[in-house]
């Protein structure tokens, strides 16, 4: 999966950050910011799992975005899911 630097979400355009997240006194792996447009990915996971944390802060933009109020192991679910759909049925180019 190409991890864009922009991805329009509801309409929306998102900047998509890699980096470490150290940087900014977080520990997580990926955020999600619904007023500033901003994903942010770490940069220091591997490829696999910076692409499921796209698809996680993707699922959590659509959630806040459209007011759905998903619980996060809701979130959680789709995305270990839908990704593992993707890479099993080489839908990941």
């Amino acid at each position: 999966m190409n991890i864009p630097k922009t991805l329009k979400i509801g309409g929306i355009n998102y900047q998509v950050i890699v980096e470490n997240p150290r940087m900014h006194g977080c520990d997580g792996i990926g955020s999600n910011n619904d007023g500033t447009a901003i994903i942010t990915i770490s940069s220091t996971i591997n490829r696999q799992v910076q692409e499921s944390t796209l698809l996680h802060e993707i699922i959590e933009a659509i959630n806040g975005t459209n007011d759905l109020q998903l619980p996060h192991h809701t979130i959680a679910t789709l995305e270990t899911s839908l990704y593992q759909i993707f890479r099993d049925n080489d839908l990941l180019k």
